[in-house]
Formats: C-alpha cells, structure tokens, sequence
C-alpha cells in the first residue's frame, strides 16, 4: 500500500488493512456496508453503482426506483461555500461552515406524498421541526423543486424554491419518490438519502 493511500485511509477513517480491504477498492467501507445491508434485507434486484442522467447513484433497487448514496469524502470547498452561499439567498435563515445543514427534499407531488395520513405525517414534521429548532449548531430548510404536493404539509412549515436547480443538480437528479434528506457536516462530510424516508431518523444522525 502507498504511503498516500494510507494517510488517506487513516484520514476518512478507513479500515487500513488491505486484506479486509483491498487497495484496489475503489468503493469506501462505508458504500460497501450500505450495499450489503441493504441487498441483506430486500428481496428485489439490488445495483452498484448504477447511472441516471450522467450521475452516479451508489446503491440502486430498480423495481422501487429507489436509489441510495453514502458518501464519506470530505466535500469540494468552494462547493460547501457555494450551498451556503445560495442558503442565504433563498431563505430568511443565516447559515456558515460551522453549522451542520439539513435539506428535506420535496420533488414535487407524487403517489408517495400525496396519499399519507396528512394529520400523521404533519405530526411528524411539527414534532422534527420543533427539536431541531433549539439546537443552535443546525440549520435545517425545507426545500422543494416543484411546490405542488407542499400544501398538504402544515402552514408553519416553511418552504423555499430550488430555483437554482444547485439540490437537483448536484444531489437529487430524478424524481425519488415521497422526498429525500441531506445532511452536510461542518467538516465538510455529507449524508445523502434518496427516496422515502421515517423523518425521526434524521434526529439519530446528528
């Protein structure tokens, strides 16, 4: 193994070992588990790497549409500043570097979002929004592509426009269904899920 290689296994805290992990692997430990876990406990077709519209989805399920992406590589500075930057542009919140962000995706109305118990669902969300309110190292948005689907949610719910296309493009590049999370570490690490998630596991990663 090359000194480089290592240094950088040591520093994204990779296991070092070239025999439980191959030197020639171009996937992180991390990606690896997620596959298994999920192949594990689906009894549908389940893909690596698989590509949408030029993008790179690390974990794919065809049958569900429903794709799945780790990533544990410290993110693109100007990037990072890029996000922050539009943030602060699109929404009446302050965010920086040193705050972890959290994105709930909506992308638009589908069968998905749109046949839940709205009285549940809202529940949810109002209970999500209200702890994560009070951590001051977190800034949370709301986000949608398309508004249509938004109205089902609560008024104090409050929704900003990805007018940039910055979440589509660089993120969510196809419509997953019932929404998606991210959430960019203030090192710089992020956690992206695509597709229907249980929002209170949000407030376990954080």
């Amino acid at each position: 193994i090359s000194k480089k290689l290592f240094q950088n296994r040591i520093r994204y805290n990779n296991i070092t070992c070239t025999v439980c992990y191959p030197k020639d692997e171009n996937n992180s430990l991390k990606e690896i588990e997620l596959y298994n876990f999920i192949k594990q406990n689906l009894k549908e077709e389940v893909l690596r790497t698989h590509r949408i519209n030029n993008k790179e989805i690390d974990v794919y399920v065809p049958s569900l549409n429903l794709g799945f992406e780790f990533s544990g590589l410290y993110w693109h500075n100007e990037l990072h500043k890029e996000i922050i930057s539009y943030l602060n542009n699109i929404s009446d919140k302050k965010s920086d570097s040193t705050k972890t962000i959290i994105i709930n995706y909506h992308p638009g109305k589908d069968n998905c979002n749109s046949t839940a118990d709205t009285s549940y669902v809202n529940n949810l969300y109002l209970d999500f929004k209200e702890k994560i309110e009070i951590k001051k190292n977190i800034s949370q948005y709301f986000i949608f592509k398309s508004e249509k689907g938004t109205e089902f949610y609560s008024k104090k719910i409050k929704w900003y426009s990805d007018n940039d296309r910055i979440f589509e493009n660089n993120f969510f590049p196809i419509h997953y269904p019932c929404g998606s999370y991210l959430i960019i570490y203030p090192n710089g690490k992020y956690f992206l899920y695509k597709g229907e998630y249980y929002i209170k596991t949000i407030l376990e990663q954080i």
